[in-house]
């Protein structure tokens, strides 16, 4: 009887240390989100001009990403696509070239500095998505830039005023060993109006 109760107990306790590794699991997991998705599709050229040929091509884009909160001031991200090492606005390779694997690069992979104390203040570095308003002038809607961004952003109650942000960015475009390196060096101010039940940026 004394084993069997020795038992029950050794049980019972391996269960709790299992459930607490469990919790501890999932509260950890807790604190990033996963996405990703895979994407098929045809495309189809047809041509009439002279010495142009008619093209059929089938197109795949593959994605997997995690982001989430790396400390109670740090948040961060890391994303894979498919696509062309060297196109960086499309994730979409093609289906071609006997069955050959395709490429897998980093999309995105940044860290973004989020102080609770000053809430107003974001700082961001690394390879992320758009900090600031974009416009189809200036940048490619598929383009995750590379470099640093500052973002300075307060929300006012004021009847109109709802928001005004400034926000700086530094882009590493490109970097030579033996010549200069191009940079983008810039700088955004905005506001977020409301007028009734309009609201205008």
């Amino acid at each position: 009887m004394a084993d069997v109760k020795t038992t029950l107990t050794n049980t019972a306790v391996g269960t709790q240390d299992e459930q607490k590794r469990v919790s501890a699991l999932e509260g950890l997991l807790g604190r990033f989100r996963f996405n990703g998705d895979v994407r098929l599709r045809g495309e189809n050229f047809f041509q009439s001009a002279p010495g142009f040929f008619d093209r059929n091509r089938g197109r795949i884009r593959a994605r997997f990403g995690v982001e989430g909160k790396l400390s109670d001031d740090f948040v961060g991200g890391l994303y894979l696509a498919s696509g062309s090492l060297g196109d960086p606005t499309t994730t979409n390779t093609t289906l071609t070239n006997f069955f050959d694997r395709h490429t897998i690069g980093i999309d995105r992979g940044y860290v973004t500095y989020n102080p609770l104390a000053h809430k107003w203040l974001s700082l961001t570095g690394g390879k992320f998505a758009y900090t600031w308003l974009r416009t189809p002038q200036t940048f490619d809607n598929d383009l995750n830039p590379e470099g640093f961004s500052e973002k300075l952003s307060w929300d006012f109650t004021t009847p109109i005023v709802k928001n005004v942000s400034f926000t700086a960015m530094q882009l590493l475009v490109n970097e030579i060993s033996k010549g200069g390196d191009s940079y983008n060096i810039g700088g955004q101010v905005s506001a977020r109006l409301q007028m009734g039940p309009l609201t205008t940026t």
